[in-house]
């Protein structure tokens, strides 16, 4: 990252990334993408998992406060 200040007002400052972080930006782009192709599952099956594990998630939350198991 790179910062430049406001020369009009000293508490501006500019952030922007580096040539290497905008390679990187380029790079991970790709990542969700390559993950859905991993897993052999379609959009549609994925979301349904999605809200399959976050339904499990928050029964298991539940119970385990049921039996006063933290957090």
């Amino acid at each position: 990252m790179t910062r430049e200040r406001n020369a009009d007002d000293e508490r501006s400052v500019t952030v922007r990334p580096t040539a290497d972080g905008n390679a990187l930006r380029e790079q991970v782009r790709q990542v969700p993408a390559q993950i859905m192709a991993a897993t052999g599952l379609g959009p549609d099956e994925a979301a349904d998992l999605r809200n399959r594990l976050r339904t499990l998630t928050e029964s298991l939350d539940t119970a385990a406060r049921a039996h006063g198991t933290p957090d």
